[in-house]
């Protein structure tokens, strides 16, 4: 699946013909020596058009108690968590986040740079913007636009989400409410978005025609 995700992203990359590199992190939160085998020989790679960083997150080589390691949501939300903030800490303004088991579509890059512009100026505080969705979007949500390239509002999706440097500074700020949630690291950031947080709008503006998928 990591091999996959990393051939559809290098795939799109070529096709946009980027000048520089696109840069992926490669966040691993397993001791699997496949998967770490998998992004050490993509990092290794000559690949003109993607250079892939591994990163061991912080927790990767914890030891855990058998309690901690039945709560396989709160070791995703750490992961989360550490992966968005250690980007974020590399100066950039947006961060493009996606699991192993996505894929993306030749015009992946091309529709990211369009979804961040229209945010920009239709929803400047919205906390999230995705490039896939759960189920059928298409038909699904009243489209905003009638061109092919249909963005809706969505309620918060997790495939191919797109975070924002201003909204995710002030999400964390209140990350001691996200993490006394507990559990899937999803439901409780809907929770938290829909009882309310300043300066953020909790929804969420993404093609109707997703950009992402899940390989399975």
């Amino acid at each position: 699946q990591y091999d996959l995700a990393l051939r559809s992203l290098a795939a799109a990359a070529e096709r946009d013909d980027y000048v520089n590199k696109v840069i992926v992190y490669a966040s691993v939160d397993c001791l699997d020596s496949t998967t770490i085998d998998v992004v050490k020989y993509w990092e290794k790679s000559m690949s003109s058009v993607l250079r892939v960083e591994y990163v061991e997150s912080y927790q990767m080589r914890q030891r855990e108690t058998l309690e901690q390691s039945k709560k396989m949501d709160e070791r995703v939300a750490r992961h989360w968590l550490s992966s968005n903030n250690r980007v974020f800490a590399r100066g950039y303004d947006n961060v493009i986040y996606l699991e192993s088991d996505h894929v993306v579509s030749p015009d992946f890059f091309q529709s990211a740079e369009a979804l961040i512009e229209f945010t920009d100026a239709y929803c400047p505080k919205c906390f999230t913007m995705n490039l896939g969705c759960h189920g059928n979007c298409l038909g699904k949500y009243k489209p905003l636009t009638s061109k092919t390239n249909e963005i809706s509002i969505f309620p918060i999706q997790n495939i191919g989400s797109i975070y924002r440097r201003v909204s995710w500074e002030i999400f964390i700020r209140n990350v001691d409410m996200f993490c006394d949630l507990l559990g899937d690291w999803d439901i409780n950031m809907h929770t938290l978005l829909a009882l309310g947080i300043e300066d953020i709008d909790q929804r969420s503006p993404g093609y109707t025609t997703p950009r992402v998928l899940h390989t399975t």
